[in-house]
């Protein structure tokens, strides 16, 4: 919530606490209760009641436009169905407590809306500087009121790229919503019932008041900020018109050269791969020493050379509606004060800008010393790098050819143990052949004098085993170990 309304209770004389009911809108003010018509009905009688006493000394500007918001500027659609009522009430203040629209000048009425139907609109006059911020005080007091019986909710909008809130109230089966934007340092609000936020209307008729303002108030668009150039409400919050100007240092030269880029500085690979040696005789016998990667120094940020200084200015004329809007009096300025508050400013800012460039001079003149090193130590880096990975692609080599050995080493062996059982099998054959074919050939018995028929041996004449016409199986070269790489057993 912006800081700075709360400040404006001096300038109401009464309170107000507004609720809802079925009846309409009770307003209650010092001890005695005052009902009003539910809103859109006519209540001429209600007008002459004074709920906030006259403050003595109020801007004549800002008590006609409030009076004229309502009354002369409402677009020619809408019809009063009200006289204009010199206090305005709210429906927030009793559902959410303490009200804080700080409007010593206000006035409103009741009119039906092409579209929307009955509604009452409101203007408000808050002191120079407040309008923004008061509109803003009010969306956040709606929408963290915890309630009386009641739900209410709000969110931002803008009515004529003029920033606004819609806020509503739910008590019941009743729902009435409201849209309050300012131009300048006057508030406009239309409530109506249900939970249309009634944009449109709220257009309209800001155009027709913003455009009778343009003579009176310089600023229609408040920044919140804008609080802060009064001083009569907050003044420990009080800043003063301000306004800024650039001011700047060279940039110092740095005397030692950037170095040389290196190549492939920048994609040095994250690490390298220190493999495991073959357990056979292998060279080189182990890999150089370990290195860490290089890293390259960080650089410092530029250094900030320009800076704005900030000033008080004379504010004869004041924010939104200025001075004149509820005769308040122009701050008072002393000129040669603030010249004086200004050099000084101009002078911690040039000194602030000096000692960061110093302190950059320093820091980039090591940064270059340090990529100089950074350099020097990415050269030893890749030559350890390329000297691990002769040593990786030697060993691999070296284990290659030990894998090559050892299988051809089974083969032969499996070669050698499958002639083996070959031969035995071979020479088992051949002789259990050759017994058959002399069994066969020997001669029989000698003949009786009356011979018997002639009888045939089954198993002869024997059948060849297979094996006796399959040629001997090969068996390869006898492989020999890789010689030994070291250079110390290499021939010559």
């Amino acid at each position: 919530m912006a800081k700075g309304s709360g400040a404006l209770a001096p300038l109401i004389t009464t309170s107000l606490v507004v609720m809802m009911n079925l009846g309409g809108l009770l307003v209650l003010a010092n001890a005695g209760v005052i009902e009003f018509p539910t809103v859109g009905e006519s209540s001429e009688a209600v007008a002459e009641q004074p709920v906030v006493a006259e403050s003595a000394g109020l801007s004549l500007i800002a008590d006609r436009a409030v009076a004229d918001a309502v009354d002369e500027h409402l677009p020619t659609s809408w019809e009063p169905t009200g006289g204009v009522q010199r206090r305005a009430a709210d429906l927030f203040a009793y559902a959410c407590g303490h009200w804080p629209l700080p409007a010593s000048i206000s006035a409103q009425r009741s009119v039906r809306i092409p579209g929307v139907g009955s509604a009452t609109i409101s203007a408000y006059a808050v002191p120079a500087g407040y309008g923004a911020a008061t509109v803003e005080d009010v969306y956040e007091f709606v929408t963290a009121c915890p309630g009386r019986d009641s739900y209410t909710w709000g969110q931002r909008a803008d009515v004529n790229q003029a920033s606004a809130a819609i806020l509503g109230l739910t008590s019941g089966q009743q729902t009435a919503s409201q849209v309050l934007w300012n131009r300048g340092d006057l508030l406009l609000s239309i409530t109506a019932g249900g939970r249309s936020p009634t944009l449109k209307a709220a257009s309209q008729w800001d155009r027709i008041v913003a455009a009778s303002l343009s003579g009176l108030c310089r600023d229609l668009k408040e920044k919140l900020t804008d609080t802060r150039r009064n001083p009569w409400v907050d003044p420990e919050r009080y800043k003063g018109l301000m306004e800024q100007e650039t001011v700047s240092v060279s940039k110092p030269q740095v005397q030692i050269p950037m170095p040389r880029k290196q190549r492939g500085a920048r994609k040095l690979p994250d690490r390298v791969d220190r493999p495991e040696p073959p357990s056979h005789p292998h060279w080189p016998t182990a890999l150089p020493a370990e290195r860490v990667r290089p890293e390259p120094p960080k650089r410092p940020a530029r250094p900030k050379l320009r800076s704005k200084v900030t000033y008080q200015v004379a504010d004869p004329t004041g924010p939104g509606c200025g001075w004149a809007w509820l005769s308040q009096p122009a701050p008072t300025y002393t000129e040669a004060e603030a010249l004086a508050q200004r050099a000084k400013a101009t002078t911690e800012a040039l000194e602030r800008l000096r000692r960061g460039a110093d302190r950059w001079l320093v820091d980039e003149s090591e940064y270059r010393q340090g990529m100089a090193e950074y350099y020097a130590q990415v050269i030893i880096w890749k030559d350890y790098a390329e000297q691990v990975n002769a040593a990786a692609a030697a060993w691999q080599r070296t284990q290659e050819a030990w894998d090559q050995y050892e299988s051809a080493r089974w083969e032969y062996q499996r070669a050698v143990a499958r002639r083996s059982a070959w031969k035995q099998e071979y020479d088992a054959a051949a002789t259990a052949y050759a017994e058959a074919v002399a069994r066969c050939a020997a001669p029989g018995p000698s003949p009786s004098p009356s011979p018997p028929a002639e009888v045939t041996d089954p198993d002869c004449p024997p059948v060849k085993p297979r094996i006796l016409s399959e040629s001997r199986p090969s068996i390869p070269p006898k492989p020999t170990p890789p010689p030994d790489p070291s250079p110390m057993t290499s021939p010559g």
